[in-house]
């Protein structure tokens, strides 16, 4: 429904408003008084309405420019009364498809997530990493989940946008919402809940084109029957007369570390890849050491210092770092145990904040690599 406009004149109330219908079907209208309208509901009230039908009916209902075609011809009729044409076009939204970056199929507890017929409960967590160059409102969009209760195969949906500092923007379930966010990297995590395995059927990335890049359509046709006759040897090689239409929209690739960071693994010399391995293996000797005495602990410290200064920017060295002071026992001292983690970091008095902190701890959480491939989510932004 869409408000018009609205006015009061000597105690009578005009409101005027429109309503989207489809034709050829039967419109029901229904007047009562609002809940809270308090003593005034058990009171008659004089209603004058007045209904007028008028529209434009066009034969496109869906429009879709993929900037190969010509431009798309749009007939457009006036069935009840003449009505004045105008034309407008908005294109106000951007719809980009993600992958998941990381899935996690698992069998929920039998105590309580089993139904009586036997059927186990499964649950499906997928997230998606994505990242904003300016500020903008989003809405995530499932299209095999979104805005379907009953007619939904699986038992409930749930999602949640958070940043690197673990802080949640929006949730939501069957039906998103849009939230703004400002500029930075975000992840939404999808949780499904299912009483049986699914599966999803769209091409693999292997069977693809090569020539095809993300954003190009495949299309082609498909058929639901085959023509029947005599031999079983001529069933195999008959078709359905009739087909119909069918496209893929190729999705974006995968995008590991390297890829992000603009260095190819196969570009690197000898003497690069040489680095990287001393530089990971003292890493990992530095993590595996114990400091059970003050002399490990001084020769860890400086352990630190020195590979602080040898690797200044790398992020995965100050991870492993705050690790390592995290899996110590704090006891009652806690300020004393940040102050020692943000010493070891080198972390200036003004910016040992708590969200400079809060964004240290999310960096050393771990990724579990990908398990299954499913479909995209699509952000309208």
């Amino acid at each position: 429904m869409q408000f018009i406009s609205s006015s009061q004149h000597k105690g009578v109330i005009l409101f005027v408003c429109s309503l989207a219908k489809e034709g050829g079907l039967t419109l029901e209208l229904s007047i009562a008084q609002f809940w809270s309208s308090g003593i005034a509901s058990h009171e008659p009230t004089c209603v004058d309405f007045e209904i007028a039908f008028h529209g434009i009916c066009i034969d496109q209902k869906v429009i879709a420019l993929d900037g190969s075609e010509s431009p798309l011809r749009i007939v457009a009729r006036s069935l009840l009364a003449s009505e004045r044409l105008v034309p407008v076009a908005t294109l106000n939204k951007i719809k980009m498809p993600y992958r998941p970056v990381e899935s996690n199929l698992r069998s929920l507890p039998t105590s309580r997530d089993r139904l009586p017929s036997g059927k186990q409960i499964i649950a499906l967590t997928l997230t998606y990493k994505f990242k904003l160059e300016d500020s903008a409102e989003i809405k995530p969009h499932v299209p095999l989940l979104n805005n379907r209760i009953y007619d939904n195969k699986f038992e409930s949906q749930f999602y949640r946008i958070s940043d690197s500092n673990k802080c949640v923007y929006s949730s939501g379930d069957v039906y998103p919402s849009y939230v703004k966010l400002s500029k930075g990297e975000y992840t939404l995590q999808l949780y499904i809940r299912e009483p049986e395995a699914f599966y999803v059927g769209p091409p693999s990335r292997e069977k693809l084109p090569k020539i095809a890049p993300p954003g190009s359509v495949l299309v082609g046709s498909i058929t639901y029957g085959a023509v029947s006759s005599f031999s079983k040897k001529d069933d195999q090689n008959q078709h359905a007369p009739a087909s119909y239409s069918i496209s893929f929209i190729i999705p974006p690739s995968k995008v590991d570390d390297d890829q992000e960071k603009g260095v190819s693994v196969g570009k690197k010399s000898i003497s690069e890849r040489l680095d990287e391995e001393v530089r990971d293996t003292k890493i990992k000797f530095l993590f595996s050491l114990k400091q059970e005495s003050d002399d490990d602990k001084s020769a860890w410290l400086e352990l630190v210092a020195s590979l602080k200064s040898e690797y200044p920017k790398y992020t995965p060295l100050l991870t492993k770092i705050l690790e390592c002071v995290l899996q110590k026992t704090t006891g009652d001292d806690k300020i004393g145990h940040q102050k020692e983690a943000m010493a070891l970091l080198a972390l200036s008095p003004p910016l040992c904040s708590r969200s400079r902190l809060s964004r240290n701890l999310a960096v050393a959480v771990a990724a579990a690599p990908a398990k299954l491939v499913l479909p995209g989510v699509h952000a309208a932004r």
